[in-house]
Order: C-alpha cells, then sequence, then structure tokens
C-alpha cells in the first residue's frame, strides 16, 4: 500500500499501481484509472439494497459493505465519518425502527434516525427546538469525528440520510474497537468548518437538493 499527499491510496504489485477491481487482504476493492482506490463505489456499482455496516468505534469509521456473491460483504462500499461516545456498545446488531425526526432530550432533535440496540441509534447531528433543518447546531458539525454523543452514532445529515434510505431495518451493524487499522477504506474527515452562525448543515439534502 502507498498514498500520495492528496491522502490517495494505491496498491502496487511488481512496483506497478493495480487498476480495476482487485481481491487484497480479504477484500474486493475497485481502484480507477490513475490505480487510486474508490472509496465511494455507488457511481461504480450503482445501489446494490443489499448491505452490512460495520463501525470502528475507536477510529469513528463507519464503513458499508455490498456482497461479492458466495463470498459474502467483502466489497467495501462507503466510508462515512462518526460521532460516538463512550457508551456506544460493542457487538452485532440489527436495525429495528426508524424514525425520520425524533426528539432526543431537552430540546435536541434529530434527523434519519434507524434504533440498532434499546435506546441507541444511528442519527444525524444535533438541532436545536425544532425538528427542522434549519435549527442546525453548528457546533457539532465541527466537533464531528470525536467522542461527543451519549453513545449514539451520529453522522452528518447527508450520510445519515444515506443510510436511512437505502439501508432497510434489519441491516446489520457491528460496531468493534481497533485503535490500529482505520478500516479498508479509512477515515475521512470534515473537510473545513462551518461558521457558528450557519443554521444548516451542509450536508443535508433538504439543502443541497440531493437524492438519495
Amino acid at each position: 500500500w502507498a498514498y500520495d499527499t492528496l491522502g490517495n491510496k494505491y496498491y502496487f504489485v511488481n512496483n506497478g499501481r493495480v487498476n480495476g477491481w482487485q481481491y487484497i487482504d480479504g477484500y474486493k476493492y475497485f481502484f480507477d484509472q490513475n490505480g487510486v482506490v474508490v472509496r465511494d463505489l455507488e457511481p461504480i456499482m450503482g445501489k446494490t439494497g443489499d448491505y452490512i455496516i460495520k463501525l470502528n468505534k475507536d477510529m469513528k469509521t463507519l464503513t458499508v459493505y455490498t456482497r461479492d456473491g458466495e463470498n459474502g460483504y467483502i466489497i467495501p462500499y462507503k466510508v462515512f465519518l462518526t460521532t460516538v461516545g463512550d457508551d456506544t456498545p460493542i457487538g452485532t446488531y440489527k436495525t429495528y425502527v426508524k424514525y425520520r425526526w425524533k426528539f432526543m432530550h431537552d430540546n435536541i432533535y434529530c434527523q434519519f434516525c434507524a434504533r440498532f440496540y434499546n435506546g441507541f441509534l444511528m442519527h444525524s447531528l444535533i438541532y436545536q427546538d425544532s425538528p427542522d433543518s434549519y435549527h442546525f447546531e453548528p457546533g457539532s458539525y465541527n466537533e464531528h469525528g470525536k467522542r461527543r454523543s451519549d453513545g449514539c452514532v451520529r453522522l452528518t445529515a447527508g450520510d445519515a440520510a444515506w443510510l436511512y434510505n437505502n439501508c432497510p431495518t434489519g441491516t446489520s451493524i457491528t460496531i468493534y474497537n481497533d485503535e490500529w487499522v482505520m478500516g479498508p477504506l479509512d477515515r475521512p474527515a470534515i473537510e473545513w468548518a462551518i461558521p457558528m452562525t450557519q443554521n444548516y448543515d451542509p450536508t443535508d439534502p433538504a439543502i443541497t437538493g440531493q437524492s438519495l
């Protein structure tokens, strides 16, 4: 494996970059024509409708996998950054109920929610006072990727919406700890902070108009 200064990931065999589909270390990756690992396979594969989720709690990295036929779920399909908490449970669960918007506690609301264990959910970052896209708490965006939650798994609105719309109830989610290996697609990051006066998540499909 090798990286360039922009964080692009490559794999070399006999001093040459590989391209296309490659089985490496138990996973099936896709490399573009420049030899870069593709971290979002939706443009390549379309929506398969068949996914599992694995979350590295230590690295706050959630990877969506899709099936490679009888080989099982070994294709890393997408990767999302998360905010978790000390109480985020370790184990394998299945989502079993969804909420488009949900009152959490005090004056806090979240959208694109999927419950997977007891009181724990995957959901968007934080909104205050009203279930409305323009009541966003910008601090929850700027601190995304840290241990800030009470145990739920927070995602940007765009990432939470993708999971909500594409992973039906019954989807498996495995939460584990690995402080050394981020995951097959590594760890994404928030590219830049938003102003503390900004009242919306810039990834929210209600803002961007993006169809998920």
